[in-house]
């Protein structure tokens, strides 16, 4: 994640109590309190998310890629595509 000082990955939900969850860190610290379970598939796709949008304005920064669509351009579009269906809750890993 570049330069941002966040809690290093993987971040898994733990602790379930009353349909809420908590996210952990690597270690099993708990990162979060108890959240909805939506909100927690958006948290766990924060890093994917950002990674994404560095990549995509990255790219942004080479015009032949973007107009023509190379081979990066499509993984970086896979990339983002991925971490929008982890943020929606369809890939829980």
């Amino acid at each position: 994640m570049s330069n941002l000082k966040a809690t290093p990955g993987p971040w898994v939900i733990g602790a379930i109590e009353s349909g809420r969850v908590a996210i952990d860190g690597p270690n099993g610290e708990e990162i979060t309190g108890y959240i909805d379970l939506d909100d927690a598939h958006l948290i766990l796709a924060a890093p994917e998310l950002y990674a994404a949008l560095e990549e995509l304005c990255r790219y942004a920064d080479d015009s032949n890629d973007c107009q023509y669509g190379t081979l990066s351009t499509r993984l970086v579009k896979d990339i983002a595509r991925a971490a929008l269906a982890k943020a929606r809750g369809e890939i829980n890993d």
